[in-house]
């Protein structure tokens, strides 16, 4: 009886806690994103990403991930 008691104590409070995390508040979010491939001579290449994330109805800089790479050009084509 109690472990009935206990499984059914567990469920309500899982669905007294999902109703919870849907009353969040509406937000506007935007990512952007900015690639650029630069040739450095030779067989060496620069990548360069960059996304910008804006969060508060899209009116403030909430993440910014920057990233940069070089590579080798193993194929001349």
């Amino acid at each position: 009886m109690f472990r009935k008691s206990a499984a059914v104590a567990s469920a309500l409070g899982l669905l007294l806690s999902a109703n919870a995390a849907l009353a969040a508040e509406e937000d506007a979010n935007i990512w952007l994103a900015q690639t650029a491939t630069v040739d450095l001579g030779g067989d060496a290449v620069l990548w360069l990403e960059a996304q910008e994330r804006f969060t508060v109805d899209a009116s403030r800089l909430g993440q910014l991930l920057v990233r940069p790479a070089v590579g080798y050009k193993l194929d001349k084509s």
